[in-house]
């Protein structure tokens, strides 16, 4: 199953729920973009309930769409906006100026060193830790572009369209975030 959702053809996916109204291609379709989707949406409304419903609601609004669905050039792109949409919206009637931060869960990071001994594992841990601390202590927008990019696998363009910020933006905003992540973890160097 895993294997099958690799090579997964989102456009193809897209037209068959778009025309055919095709159930199986929405829940591959979901099950391969519900992960990355509700990781965003906890970033940003903070509430792990708040979240499981933005992506439902976005999700079941594929559904509805019908045959404008297959209009739609990059629907990982209108995913993304459509959760950041519904989640800032959410934060902003229930939470008023809520600072929107990444938990060390959203950063999935697996630093697999290939042995299984206790001093190995110890050192590998404290490593993730590490990591996560120093992505917790970046700016809230540059935890966001790090994330979507380099933990989601998205673009610049789709990650500027995300975001309504320019592509050069969110270059800049990705390496401050890597310059002050190689500058906290010079300390593992050692």
């Amino acid at each position: 199953m895993l294997e099958m959702m690799r090579n997964i053809n989102i456009t193809d996916l897209q037209i068959r729920i778009a025309t055919e109204r095709d159930e199986i291609a929405y829940r591959k379709l979901f099950i391969f973009f519900y992960k990355p989707l509700f990781q965003f949406a906890r970033c940003l409304s903070k509430e792990q309930e708040a979240a499981e419903e933005i992506v439902s609601d976005v999700m079941m609004k594929i559904w509805e769409m019908g045959k404008p669905l297959a209009e739609i050039r990059s629907l990982k792109v209108y995913l993304y906006k459509s959760i950041k949409n519904r989640a800032l919206n959410y934060s902003s009637r229930n939470h008023k100026n809520r600072i929107i931060s990444l938990d060390a869960d959203d950063f999935a990071i697996d630093i697999n060193s290939g042995f299984l001994d206790p001093e190995n594992n110890l050192i590998r841990k404290e490593l993730q830790e590490g990591i996560a601390a120093a992505i917790h202590s970046l700016p809230p927008k540059c935890q966001v572009v790090y994330k979507l990019i380099r933990v989601d696998g998205l673009g610049y363009r789709e990650v500027a369209q995300i975001m309504g910020i320019s592509v050069k933006t969110v270059d800049r905003h990705l390496n401050n975030a890597l310059h002050k992540l190689v500058y906290s973890m010079k300390i593992y160097a050692d």
